[in-house]
């Protein structure tokens, strides 16, 4: 009796929600303009049933062609969802009209971790705009100059770790990856892949990935179930979302405790944290700021770990697949740096292919391929169509980075796309992947700057000095590669076999030579 009357209380409380739902979206239409194109919406379930699960972007590009709309609405149980599917739409809505579509949406399990300070998924309001500002001061175009050098430490490491080391490559990336950025972040040496700093954030960048699925948990559809004590039947997601918040503060705390320490041991090395420190003023108002610091100081360790190591295994898989670009890139690089050095930041005016290269990457196989989802802060209507206050709204960035029209043969990886016949950077690209893969409007991703310089000096320096090729079984018969993206907030690749050496005895002495040198901090 007991489970039935449990039963008939959340049945009677998910009616009165829709219910109320309904009626509330009823009043804010009072014109009655017809919603976007879109599957047909059945009562309480809406069109849940015809969104699509896997690879989403994929479907809902060619949804958006059967119903001859860039713009395509679907009601999820209540909650309305936006999709975008053109780049006219995404600059007429994001960009024009960033004032109404600027805030993200208020996904309850991400409530309930408490990453409400978490600068890319904060609502729109005062408080976002100083965390913003304040983040920006240290990840700016110019303000990323000053990191160039501990770029170049870590990658002469990740090279001879590649070599030398008989874990994956993609395991050697990702630990690169994270050195930098902690490194850069806090002045710590991340020591081994098992490093507890990197461990944390890895586990909370997965209970993060989760959170912002919708509907991985019956609390994002039904919210009123935040109000449900642990231990009620099905209320595990409470456990986990009390597990990942504690997680999660202790992993933006800690780091930046250590170098609290450290300055007032005289002991600590210059990196963001310390500047932060530093800049924080002398009075009532400090406590609230240097938490603002912790927050973004974290936001740029699990911002920029997670896709820019997943981007570069993405360019490992690429090589390999498409080893006339290796080779067209091996020609440049051996022509504008040779063979005795490695290439450096004052090289990039003159790797106009490589730059090419990254743009490409950025477009391909993306890591991100819906990007963040948007949010309304006020209703709107658009060419007839109503959008309500609230609606979860979701760029398609992947159909417009695949759109045949706008890149002929979308599945191939031709950076040839973004050149002049002269072989320079074309300047009349009528969409840049290496502005839309990183967001739009007010809500593009801060931390682009430091980005495209990780993947640039990464990548130039891997393919100046080894050979991407396939593995070989205990046969010697190559191991076929194939591309598959997984999905979820980043999309990752799955495993795959690879096989990197040197391309020459001068490049496998290059490697070790330069792998001596001195971390600048």
């Amino acid at each position: 009796m007991g489970d039935i009357s449990i039963g008939t209380i959340l049945l009677s409380l998910t009616v009165l929600y829709l219910g109320y739902r309904y009626i509330i979206h009823l009043k804010a239409n009072p014109r009655g303009l017809p919603y976007p194109p879109g599957p047909r919406r059945w009562p309480i379930i809406g069109s849940l049933l015809d969104f699509p699960k896997e690879k989403p972007y994929i479907t809902l590009r060619d949804m958006s062609k059967k119903y001859d709309s860039d713009v395509l609405y679907f009601d999820l149980l209540g909650t309305p969802v936006v999709i975008l599917s053109s780049p006219k739409a995404i600059n007429d809505l994001l960009e024009k009209r960033s004032g109404i579509y600027s805030s993200r949406p208020s996904i309850p399990m991400v409530d309930m971790m408490g990453v409400e300070n978490i600068l890319s998924i904060m609502p729109y309001n005062e408080t976002w705009k100083h965390h913003r500002k304040t983040f920006h001061r240290y990840f700016s175009a110019v303000a990323v100059e000053q990191y160039k050098p501990q770029h170049l430490y870590e990658v002469r490491s990740l090279l001879k770790n590649i070599y030398q080391s008989s874990d994956p490559v993609h395991q050697s990336i990702r630990f690169s990856i994270a050195s930098t950025i902690f490194n850069i972040t806090y002045g710590i040496k991340v020591t081994s892949e098992n490093d507890q700093y990197v461990g944390d954030i890895e586990t909370v960048l997965k209970n993060f990935s989760l959170a912002v699925t919708f509907g991985t948990f019956l609390v994002d559809i039904f919210p009123f179930l935040k109000l449900v004590p642990e231990w009620f039947p099905g209320a595990e997601f409470k456990k986990f979302a009390r597990r990942s918040k504690e997680l999660l503060w202790q992993t933006r705390d800690r780091p930046f405790e250590f170098v609290k320490k450290a300055m007032k041991s005289g002991t600590a090395k210059p990196c963001v944290a310390v500047r932060m420190l530093e800049d924080l003023p002398n009075g009532p108002e400090r406590e609230v700021e240097e938490d603002e610091a912790k927050s973004c100081a974290v936001v740029a360790y699990a911002g920029g770990a997670d896709t820019n190591s997943v981007t570069l295994e993405i360019f490992i898989l690429a090589m390999i697949l498409f080893p006339e670009v290796q080779d067209k890139a091996k020609e440049e690089l051996d022509r504008v740096v040779g063979p005795n050095r490695l290439p450096n930041f004052e090289d990039r005016p003159y790797l106009p292919y490589m730059e090419a290269v990254v743009k490409e990457l950025l477009r391909w196989e993306m890591v991100a391929p819906m990007s963040l989802a948007h949010a309304t802060t006020t209703s709107d209507e658009y060419n007839g169509y109503y959008i309500p206050q609230g609606a979860i709204v979701m760029p398609n960035t992947w159909a417009i980075l695949h759109d045949p029209e706008i890149f002929p043969e979308p599945e191939k990886f031709k950076p040839e796309r973004y050149l002049t016949e002269d072989g320079k950077l074309r300047t009349d690209l009528p969409i840049d992947p290496s502005h839309i893969a990183f967001g739009y409007g007010r809500r593009m991703c801060p931390g682009r700057f430091f980005a495209h310089n990780t993947l640039f000096i990464n990548i130039s320096s891997v393919i100046h000095v080894f050979d991407i090729q396939k593995s070989k079984d205990e046969n010697g018969n190559l191991i076929p590669v194939h591309v598959n993206m997984r999905d979820g907030l980043v999309a990752y690749p799955d495993h795959f076999d690879c096989s990197l050496t040197p391309r020459s005895t001068l490049a496998e002495s290059l490697i070790m030579t330069e792998a001596m040198a001195v971390d600048p901090q």
